[in-house]
């Protein structure tokens, strides 16, 4: 069983990219330090990535892939996953933060405990920017990350995303509904479901500003400020704080980590 195909040359030919998160997994095909054709679907599902890997095997070098990497916060799902790229690609899957060493320094109390997704979506953003950013991922939880003029990952905030606060509310309360996650097209609810709507969203917007805010406080400067993740467009524009939306953060920083540990002449 080996990790990376030896026969290809492991700077270029591409590598399968898994981010496992929650409640979605995504996948994609990376070489070059860019992401092609991602593709994501239910976590509690993870026999579904026997067909996505075939796919993306298909568009890698002679209906083969490299290599695959992957970064998650369900190790449960980490065995079932590594199964199925051992049984049907005869690879050694790897996992970020372990045979893959994250991407860049984390200055926190636990490092080990911060989810590899955060720090690979913090990477990827530093790498583009070449400066020291907020990234805002918009996920199941909402994460928002600070990364110093160093490339280090300094910390953060983490609070629920729109469907862990709907559904908590939901299961919370008596009489409360789980509502859709939209825009409101006005700011004061004139029924439950709007008012909760209301308060989902422009809850999200506020705490986003007031904790970029707080960040800048702290380093005596406003940020830059990234945006990811499925929600990232529902709410970025209110926000008002953000520079860029950029899809499949967290997938580039996967491969990133990869390409740092080849340029460190680790060979796999």
């Amino acid at each position: 069983m080996i990790a990376i195909d030896p026969d290809v040359d492991q700077k270029h030919a591409p590598i399968a990219v898994i981010d496992v998160g929650n409640q979605t997994t995504a996948a994609a095909l990376y070489a070059d330090g860019e992401i092609k054709d991602a593709q994501r679907f239910d976590s509690s599902n993870m026999s579904a990535i026997s067909g996505i890997l075939s796919g993306l095997a298909a568009g890698g070098l002679d209906g083969r892939l490299a290599g695959v990497v992957i970064a998650s916060v369900v190790p449960k799902q980490n065995g079932v996953i590594g199964d199925i790229v051992e049984r049907e690609h005869d690879l050694e899957p790897l996992f970020v933060g372990e045979q893959v060493t994250l991407p860049m320094d984390v200055l926190v109390d636990e490092p080990t405990a911060v989810g590899v997704d955060r720090i690979c979506a913090a990477a990827s953003a530093f790498d583009r920017r070449k400066e020291a950013c907020v990234v805002v991922d918009f996920g199941t939880a909402i994460t928002i990350d600070a990364v110093d003029d160093n490339g280090a990952f300094m910390g953060g905030a983490i609070m629920p995303g729109p469907r862990v606060q709907a559904k908590s509310l939901n299961n919370q309360t008596a009489q409360l509904p789980e509502v859709d996650i939209i825009r409101p097209a006005d700011g004061v609810g004139l029924n439950t479901t709007h008012a909760i709507q209301v308060g989902i969203y422009h809850g999200i917007v506020g705490a986003v500003r007031q904790i970029i805010e707080a960040y800048a406080t702290q380093v005596g400067r406003w940020l830059p400020a990234v945006a990811t993740g499925g929600d990232a467009r529902l709410f970025a524009e209110d926000c008002g704080v953000f520079d860029a939306i950029i899809d499949d953060l967290t997938l580039a920083g996967v491969g990133l980590a990869f390409d740092k540990r080849l340029a460190a002449g680790v060979q796999l």
